[in-house]
C-alpha cells in the first residue's frame, strides 16, 4: 500500500533514510561522508520533521503488512523567472529497504508521487540518480523518465 506520509512516519523514513545514507557512502566516502551517527540522525530527524510539515513538499510512504518499507520526498524546483516553464518539481529521495526491493514498492511510491504532483500543477519533475545504480535508472526510465543532463562532480 502506498499513501501520502505523516508525521507518524517519521521514524521510518529516518531509519530508511540512515540505510540509504550507508549505502550512499560505500560508493563514495569522500562525497557522502555523514558527521558522527550520533549527530546526524538527530539533525536529519529534525530537518525532516519540519520537511514533513511544509505543505510544499510530498512526501509518500509505501507499507508492507504495516510497516514503512519505503519513502519518497519531493520539492518544488525553485527556478529563475526567466524561464516559461516554472513548475518542476524534484524528486529528491527515494529510498526502499533492501528487503523489499523489486518487489513494487518503489514503482508504486513512484506512480503516486507523480500523479499527486501533476495534480499540484507541476508540468515537469527531474530526479538524480547514481549512475552505477542500474536498477533505479531502469524504474525510473520505465516510468517515462529520460536523462537531460549529466551530473559531474569533483574533489577540489
Amino acid at each position: 500500500m502506498v499513501r501520502p506520509a505523516g508525521s507518524d512516519d517519521l521514524e521510518a523514513i529516518v531509519s530508511l533514510w540512515h540505510q540509504l545514507l550507508v549505502e550512499h557512502e560505500a560508493r563514495d566516502r569522500g562525497y557522502w561522508a555523514l558527521v558522527p551517527e550520533d549527530e546526524a540522525q538527530p539533525r536529519y530527524r529534525e530537518w525532516k520533521a519540519a520537511a514533513l510539515d511544509d505543505p510544499e513538499r510530498l512526501h509518500v510512504v509505501a507499507e508492507f503488512e504495516g510497516v514503512v518499507v519505503g519513502f519518497i520526498h519531493a520539492l518544488r524546483l525553485e527556478r529563475p523567472p526567466l524561464f516559461k516553464l516554472s513548475r518542476v518539481a524534484r524528486i529528491d529521495e527515494v529510498a526502499v529497504d533492501i528487503k523489499h526491493r523489486r518487489q513494487g514498492a518503489g514503482r508504486a511510491m513512484m506512480s503516486m508521487a507523480l500523479r499527486l504532483l501533476k495534480e499540484r500543477g507541476y508540468e515537469y519533475t527531474d530526479l538524480m540518480v547514481d549512475y552505477k545504480n542500474e536498477g533505479a535508472q531502469a524504474l525510473y526510465r520505465g516510468l517515462g523518465c529520460s536523462p537531460r543532463e549529466l551530473h559531474l562532480v569533483k574533489k577540489l
